[in-house]
């Protein structure tokens, strides 16, 4: 993922930014190489998106419209978003707690019973996921890293379980979570 540090850079500049709006996509073109549009605006909608490499090379500034892409080779269904900012949150915080593991009794509960195991590797990460075309934060668990198939989970902010995943598959479609928001909160051992 060397390749991608200059988007979480980017994307960390704009998530501390309240006045711009970010959104990052990942797309491919008629000849299958991959690109990334990144449009930002003071509001939405967008005007207009910049096209880079994976590298991080600026290509091209279009309209941010589908004719626009498909006109400058983007195949418009490949289109798949990976990164907003939240203008509504502030710091680090998820589910409107500074501290989770702290603040959320489930997931403190969770991480009670698995510090200190020494045979079951887990692992809690915050995130924030897409469902139904809204944003949620939310939680991946990890209950078996070091299980030969292992399963992940996403919780909601109430310690709901959404979805159960083999990890080596990916989430269900109508769960979406951005990459980049995935922070690692708990790790045992």
């Amino acid at each position: 993922m060397e390749r991608l540090r200059w988007l979480g850079q980017l994307a960390l500049l704009y998530d501390t930014d309240s006045t711009n709006h970010l959104s990052v996509f990942r797309c491919l073109t008629s000849d299958e190489s991959e690109r990334f549009l990144v449009a930002v605006s003071a509001q939405y909608p967008f005007d207009s998106a910049r096209v880079y490499t994976c590298q991080g090379t600026l290509i091209d500034s279009l309209p941010f419209e589908p004719a626009a892409f498909i006109g400058h080779g983007i195949r418009y269904s490949s289109l798949h978003c990976i990164h907003q900012n939240y203008t509504h949150r502030t710091g680090n915080s998820y589910c409107d707690v500074s501290d989770p593991l702290q603040d959320m009794p489930w997931l403190k509960h969770f991480a009670a019973q698995h510090a200190g195991s020494d045979q079951i590797a887990c692992e809690v990460y915050s995130c924030q996921y897409l469902y139904l075309a809204e944003r949620h934060d939310g939680f991946l668990i990890n209950p078996c890293t070091n299980c030969t198939d292992h399963v992940s989970e996403l919780y909601d902010c109430l310690g709901n379980l959404l979805c159960t995943y083999e990890t080596n598959t990916g989430l269900p479609a109508e769960y979406d979570v951005d990459s980049l928001s995935k922070i690692l909160i708990f790790k045992n051992p």
